[in-house]
């Protein structure tokens, strides 16, 4: 019988970076008063939803978001602050306009997604964080089902995972290119502020629970970086990659339930569109 988990991605409230078109990376930069009520109305939309566990990036605008959300859970759950779900670190061009860094990339002949700027990170480094952290938390919470199951019934897992844009577009690459996605007819992009993304993994029964399994890193580099003392368990500073020389036979499989959904954004006035749309699958 599969193992079903649910994972609700959400991207943080807007920023003064947001709302001005600047790059922030992994500069830590806190919500501004709107990005706050979008969070509020985020939190509005999931407080009766069943959550089992949440995630959050360690990054201020999004460990923000999460505790907002977290507070209004009818539910309590755990609030588990991992660093791997940081936005992609742009290095120097943290802190300049948006597009610089993609023009700097093809006036040197790189793909953008190839570009690694002095001091941070391309795609194939985000996505290797990516892997380790998405097979930790299906793998957890696949466990958590395994031990409710009993041969007549079933039992569904829902995580809530906050993070950043540019983070859940390379996630859904990355399952994308490993043949996990299915797209059900949703086009990607860069999410908008607050907005939520649902996929179901089911991962069978037979599944080999090993990382190996479910990823191939080609030697990625995870760049290495301080944690912020937010009181909630904090994974190891120290976060392992493997290397493989050939794609392995994959069990688990991933499906867009709703992608990008503001629809809780309504009542809001305003709502600010990323400013990278062009980075679609």
């Amino acid at each position: 019988m599969p193992r079903v988990v649910l994972i609700t991605l959400v991207r943080h409230g807007q920023t003064e970076a947001n709302k001005s078109s600047i790059i922030q990376g992994q500069t830590d930069i806190p919500l501004n008063d709107h990005g706050r009520r979008q969070a509020e109305h985020a939190a509005q939309s999931l407080a009766a939803t069943k959550v089992d566990a949440m995630y959050t990036s360690d990054l201020s605008r999004a460990h923000e978001t999460a505790s907002i959300i977290h507070r209004r859970l009818k539910q309590p759950c755990e609030l588990i602050v991992d660093r791997r779900l940081r936005e992609r670190s742009c290095g120097v061009f943290e802190g300049k306009p948006w597009g610089s860094a993609r023009k700097h990339a093809e006036a040197l002949g790189i793909p953008h997604y190839e570009f690694r700027p002095e001091g941070g990170e391309n795609s194939a480094d985000v996505r290797a964080r990516v892997a380790t952290m998405l097979h930790d938390i299906v793998q957890n919470q696949a466990k958590v089902v395994h031990e409710s199951l009993t041969h007549e019934t079933a039992s569904l897992h829902h995580v809530v995972v906050v993070s950043h844009g540019g983070l859940i577009s390379d996630l859904l690459h990355y399952c994308r290119d490993h043949a996990l996605l299915d797209l059900n007819g949703h086009t990607v992009t860069i999410p908008l502020n607050t907005s939520l993304t649902t996929l179901v993994v089911q991962v069978p029964e037979t599944a080999d629970s090993s990382t190996r399994d479910f990823q191939e890193l080609d030697g990625a580099a995870i760049v290495q970086h301080h944690n912020h003392d937010h009181h909630q368990q904090q994974h190891p500073h120290a976060l392992p990659v493997h290397h493989h020389t050939h794609h392995e036979h994959r069990h688990w499989s991933v499906k867009i339930h709703r992608f990008n959904d503001v629809e809780h954004l309504r009542e809001l006035e305003q709502i600010v569109a990323p400013h990278n749309i062009s980075d679609s699958i």
